[in-house]
């Protein structure tokens, strides 16, 4: 997960959630980059679920499309206050697989499902559980990943600015707009 480490996201449902996972694949690694308020009371929560937070908590980082290119999924915890996660968006078009809150914005930016796996906020029973399908199920993880690919042309500069010039303009308009 890439995120401030502050109220408005929940890191503290992933970290418990992956300590349950991580009794059953103890080779797994969660990391989190970012930084923020909250880093000392979740590295705390980390240490209490018997995880070793040096090894989870990366801090800041410029290296985000670096550290997405080697994970094997996405997890993205957050809350109601959520706003439209960039950071989702970012998962999304590096097409890694995506287990996040179905919050806010999150379920659009996963097409309601489509392209990640949503869940509810704070139930962490529910995160661990769908760590272990998403893990024991390759198959799943590659078929989620083709979507959120696929998704991500949602996101293009050229689709997003042809979807805003067709909102603001009668389709007679359009092509001339896209073309200055």
């Amino acid at each position: 997960m890439t995120a401030r480490l502050d109220e408005i996201k929940d890191q503290a449902t992933l970290i418990a959630a992956f300590a349950k996972f991580h009794r059953h694949v103890p080779h797994s690694r969660l990391l989190l980059a970012g930084d923020g308020p909250l880093r000392h009371d979740l590295e705390q929560h980390a240490r209490e679920a018997g995880l070793d937070p040096a090894a989870i908590f990366l801090g800041r980082r410029s290296d985000i499309p670096e550290l997405l290119g080697q994970a094997d999924l996405f997890a993205y915890s957050t809350t109601s206050a959520e706003g439209a996660p960039f950071a989702l968006i970012e998962a999304v078009a590096a097409g890694l697989p995506i287990l996040s809150t179905a919050v806010a914005a999150c379920p659009e930016i996963l097409d309601s499902g489509r392209a990640g796996m949503l869940l509810p906020s704070a139930a962490v029973d529910l995160w661990a559980e769908a760590l272990m399908e998403l893990w024991a199920d390759p198959g799943r993880r590659a078929r989620l990943a083709a979507a959120a690919r696929e998704r991500a042309e949602a996101f293009d500069v050229r689709t997003t600015a042809a979807t805003v010039y067709g909102q603001l303009l009668d389709g007679h308009e359009v092509a001339a707009a896209i073309d200055r």
